[in-house]
């Protein structure tokens, strides 16, 4: 999906690395739903305003999980620079 989006991703592996810890907070191995969307939304709420859209046929999804991807992955990135 990253690659789809054309998402900027500096190192592939890391990053999608890097995304799997921001997003897994139980360090459980696996993504539960509540983690997703507690990572998610916020985001993605945050993208749809930035995109100016007021109604539904407005949006661009594409554009909106863009932003919402690439906001996730360097707040990932700048998490595991903190902690290496």
């Amino acid at each position: 999906m990253l690659l789809i989006l054309e998402v900027d991703m500096q190192n592939p592996n890391d990053d999608v690395d890097a995304l799997f810890e921001a997003i897994d907070l139980d360090c459980s191995g696996s993504i539960d739903v509540h983690e997703f969307c507690n990572k998610f939304e916020p985001n993605f709420a945050a993208a749809i305003q930035r995109s100016g859209a007021t109604e539904i046929p407005q949006l661009n999804i594409d554009c909106i999980f863009k932003a919402t991807f690439e906001t996730l992955l360097s707040d990932a990135r700048a998490q595991r620079a903190a902690h290496p």
